[in-house]
């Protein structure tokens, strides 16, 4: 074979492929180092894909030589915004019509992002294609992917991919797996009715992902004391009475998400006074859960002189002896035994931006982002005792294990709703002995704080997927 002709193959190659058949020549090496973001695009960004049915689309990664389909899910919303959500009590597919439409959302993740390549190389038989870039605005590194369209859906290449994290509906309780953890809710019976809550009872983190997969919670508290009248009227209420239900959900490869409602039910009726109500948009990814969440206060105007106390919290249980607690106000670290030292004695009770309870059975770190007008009226402190000798009733195992929680107090909170953020990331083969990890933490923050930009055809935007929409109210929600 002449060197003319050897030249032609090689180029025949690298443009006539299929992808994941032939390997192609990268235009620019993958740079970029961030592994956990997951990436939203809104429909509107996607103009020359809007009216193409999703079986007719499909996202294409050139890595280790080879393209390939990639985990990804369209997110259908309503014009108003509000998600699809087929599964559940009452899940509805009303406002899907499997064609993408501006509000709609392309969701992946960006470890699944690869290298850039020359348009030429995706072959002909793709109809239209956006080369979506992933640009980290800390050290400046890169990486891309391709959305393809198809002139039929059976042109388009196989996408079937193991979901990243699965939703389970049993009959018993609602639970909860990614790849670094699983998660169970309370399951309550109030007035005659089973509700399967969102209120925590059991975490544990596989062995695959460096834990022990045992559980390790006693409970999630969820406590409220309330004074009426100046203090001449007391109600309490806890997560033994907590109401609530997933109404609605949708399990995708890249994530599973749902609406969630939880009610404290107030024991005894003044003037018609409602417990809190909260509504929980939870979007659950490999190694880490997203909770927009929106607190709705409803009180008779009648009612004067309310004040009251909130805290919410993990106690653990005896299996995680041993493990260590830090937040980003004590980053000393406290063992988890059951028994208060004196260094816990002297804890920082300011607001903090995360916590972190790590050891050999696991890892979970939670971060809290609250209303600004919540924060105006509530007196916010972080609490963490570890003593056996002192027991919060209701619980399941007396006293309190690396019992970490908020607790707000408030004399002015008025009725109406605040919207805060709540995160838990679970990062796999994190603990490392005495050494805190913080470049890890740091990477979980940044998905919201220091955004990946995104650049498509031109345009740039961060990337919202760290700060999930605020919750739209649904018909008969308040």
């Amino acid at each position: 074979m002449n060197t003319r002709r050897v030249v032609l193959f090689v180029l025949l190659l690298q443009v006539w492929h299929g992808p994941g058949s032939v390997r192609a020549v990268a235009g620019e090496n993958k740079t970029l180092q961030r592994t956990v973001d997951p990436i939203e695009i809104d429909g509107s960004q996607l103009e020359a894909f809007l009216g193409k049915p999703f079986d007719q689309m499909r996202l294409l990664a050139h890595r280790g030589g080879r393209f390939e389909p990639v985990p990804y899910q369209f997110d259908e919303r309503t014009p108003e915004r509000v998600y699809v959500l087929p599964e559940g009590p009452k899940g509805s597919g009303e406002g899907a019509n499997g064609i993408l439409d501006p509000q709609d959302i392309l969701v992946f993740m960006v470890s699944d992002a690869g290298d850039k390549v020359d348009r030429a190389a995706l072959g002909s038989e793709i109809a239209e294609v956006a080369e979506i870039t992933l640009a980290d605005p800390v050290d400046g590194g890169n990486a891309w992917v391709y959305l393809a369209g198809y002139e039929d859906a059976k042109s388009a290449p196989p996408a079937a991919f193991q979901p990243k994290v699965r939703m389970v509906d049993d009959a018993d309780a609602y639970r909860v797996r990614g790849t670094s953890y699983e998660m169970q809710g309370f399951v309550n019976e109030v007035g005659g009715r089973i509700y399967r809550t969102g209120i925590n009872n059991s975490f544990s983190v596989p062995l695959s992902a460096g834990g022990m997969g045992t559980n390790l919670l006693d409970r999630m508290k969820t406590r409220v004391v309330g004074h009426l009248f100046f203090g001449a009227v007391k109600l309490t209420a806890d997560e033994n009475n907590v109401i609530g239900e997933f109404d609605q959900f949708r399990r995708g490869p890249v994530r599973g998400y749902g609406r969630n409602w939880i009610q404290l039910q107030i024991p005894v009726v003044v003037a018609h006074l409602k417990g809190p109500k909260m509504y929980l948009d939870v979007f659950c990814y490999d190694t880490f859960i997203l909770i927009p969440m929106r607190i709705h206060l409803s009180f008779n105007p009648k009612v004067v002189g309310i004040f009251g106390r909130m805290s919410y919290g993990y106690d653990m249980n005896p299996d995680a002896y041993g493990m260590l607690f830090y937040n980003s106000e004590n980053r000393e670290g406290f063992v988890i035994d059951g028994r208060t030292s004196p260094q816990e004695k002297h804890l920082n009770p300011a607001v903090d931006q995360w916590r972190c309870v790590t050891g050999p059975q696991g890892t979970m770190i939670t971060s809290s982002v609250w209303d600004p007008q919540y924060v105006k009226s509530a007196n916010i402190a972080i609490q963490y005792v570890d003593d056996l000798n002192v027991p919060v009733e209701p619980e399941g195992i007396p006293g309190q294990i690396g019992y970490h929680h908020n607790q707000s107090e408030s004399k002015g909170l008025k009725p109406g709703s605040y919207d805060s953020l709540l995160c838990w990331y679970f990062p796999p083969h994190f603990y490392q002995g005495d050494l805190l990890r913080l470049e890890v933490i740091r990477a979980y923050a940044d998905v919201r704080e220091r955004p990946v930009e995104i650049r498509i055809g031109g345009r740039s935007f961060p990337n919202p997927g760290g700060w999930p929409d605020p919750i739209v109210p649904r018909d008969k929600e308040d």
